[in-house]
């Protein structure tokens, strides 16, 4: 017979995420006593506990964001400990960024750019590649200078509160040449 353990102590690993990261590896302290260990998130939707030894995996839900609590207990054939103190974990939100439609346009046109963006508008940074193209790269949506060839342009969105990001693409297709007189 051995008493049930101890409190385990609080977890540690990463703290941050933005919202779509894949996985994260957290560890407790060995805890005297303990056969193994009981983790637990808070929701439990935002992500999946692998394990069950001093340290866990835990796959996080693409779609959740938020704030999470991760907690361990240590336990053996007595019982379970207390759980630790909770390691606070935010997931913020990812910003979903949108080019706009394909497009064809003639030679030397001029076009604006449609960016959308989805997320914290008020935090939000744009940039557009190629940035040569566009009289002011850095606005959701861009005037081009004349366009001559078919262009890939890409719009990246970046929260500058968390610094998540996301980008998007778009495809400006020129056709015929520009007109010339002799």
């Amino acid at each position: 017979v051995a008493p049930v353990p101890s409190t385990a102590s609080q977890p540690e690993g990463p703290v941050m995420f933005c919202s779509g990261a894949s996985s994260a590896t957290y560890t407790t302290g060995i805890t005297a006593n303990a056969t193994s260990y009981q983790w637990t998130l808070t929701p439990e939707n935002a992500g999946v506990i692998s394990g069950n030894s001093i340290s866990v995996n835990v796959t996080w839900n693409p779609a959740f964001y938020g704030p999470v609590q991760l907690a361990v207990a240590a336990q053996n054939d007595c019982g379970a400990g207390p759980f630790s103190p909770s390691l606070e974990i935010l997931i913020a939100q990812t910003p979903q960024a949108n080019a706009g439609n394909d497009t064809t346009v003639m030679a030397n046109a001029i076009i604006t750019l449609n960016g959308t963006i989805t997320g914290n508008l008020q935090s939000m940074q744009y940039h557009w590649e190629p940035a040569n193209l566009c009289v002011n790269p850095d606005v959701l949506r861009p005037v081009t200078l004349p366009l001559t060839n078919t262009t890939l342009f890409t719009l990246t969105a970046t929260d500058g509160d968390t610094g998540c990001s996301d980008f998007d693409e778009v495809l400006v297709e020129v056709e015929g040449a520009p007109l010339v007189a002799m």
